[in-house]
């Protein structure tokens, strides 16, 4: 009876639904939990002018003994460029996925999370990270598309995080 028990709690707490998130100025739209925030910021480079959108939401998961929670983050990034790109003939795809790269390693040496797995593709940047001292690991995925650029992240304990939430939620970007 308590297997039981254990099982349907399991279900519940591991199925909470995610919702779907639009976003016509980014143009995307993705699956995330039910509560969520949302921050804007802006930024200039000496290439770009970036207009920044993070949303971040997290559900709960517990198997058995292990409970904890399922974090997951989007941050979407629109580039417009500066003149410098046009005036040194560059590829201003190229200028973003280099940036995005850079950017993104050095918050993983600064988070002290170390690049497990790493892969990349015309348009896409994925990673797998962890951080020993806390048992986390976090799957990454960047896509680029045009003068933007979308970051998904979800992250937990070792031992909650399976592939059926990363499919999911890597799975439910539209990007329009």
């Amino acid at each position: 009876m308590k297997q039981i028990l254990l099982i349907l709690s399991f279900l519940f707490l591991s199925t909470q639904e995610l919702v779907k998130y639009s976003n016509k100025d980014y143009s995307f739209e993705i699956k995330i939990p039910k509560t969520y925030t949302i921050n804007n910021e802006r930024y200039e480079e000496r290439f770009a002018s970036i207009e920044i959108i993070k949303i971040s939401g997290s559900r709960e998961l517990s198997y058995g003994i292990l409970k904890g929670n399922l974090l997951y983050r989007v941050i979407c990034y629109k580039y417009t460029s500066k003149p410098i790109i046009k005036e040194n003939k560059f590829d201003f795809h190229d200028v973003i996925i280099n940036y995005t790269k850079h950017m993104n390693e050095e918050s993983f040496k600064s988070n002290n999370l170390k690049i497990e797995r790493e892969n990349q593709s015309s348009d896409t940047l994925n990673y797998i990270l962890s951080d020993d001292t806390k048992g986390i690991v976090d799957y990454r995925r960047i896509v680029f598309r045009d003068s933007s650029s979308y970051c998904m992240s979800i992250m937990s304990n070792k031992k909650l995080l399976k592939s059926e939430y990363i499919n999911e939620f890597f799975n439910s970007l539209k990007i329009k």
